[in-house]
């Protein structure tokens, strides 16, 4: 059963990643509809870095809250990790330059560390 539970944990945090970064992308699209194009929202950094950062946070509480309740400090570091290396990595693959991909990764980071956040203010108040 734990083993199902981890699995589900990271079906879950891939699954919210995606949905919460393409969901805020399109709603930031619109929002800003009267300002620029939809397809300029998926350059524009602080735009790309505000969607960044939820869906970090969507995917590493999902991931969190999936996880076995017993082991949700080890998947907390885990979704830390792993969203940050993930930030890192597609800022390098999409090939954006420095200054961009380092605000973008770092807004991801905030996004997955404020997941752990929560979910230490959640378990931890329940030991």
């Amino acid at each position: 059963m734990v083993v199902l539970r981890w699995v589900s944990a990271v079906a879950a945090g891939v699954i919210a990643y995606w949905v919460a970064l393409l969901l805020s992308l399109g709603v930031l699209a619109m929002a800003v509809q009267k300002v620029a194009t939809p397809a300029d929202v998926g350059h524009s950094v602080t735009l790309l870095s505000i969607s960044l950062l939820v869906g970090s946070f969507a995917g590493c509480i999902a991931a969190i809250m999936v996880a076995p309740r017993a082991n949700w400090r080890t998947m907390s570091v885990v979704a830390l990790a792993v969203a940050a290396a993930w930030a890192v990595y597609g800022q390098v693959s999409a090939g954006h330059d420095i200054v961009a991909g380092i605000i973008e990764s770092l807004a991801a980071i905030a996004g997955a560390a404020a997941a752990c956040a929560l979910a230490s203010r959640l378990f931890g108040a329940s030991k």
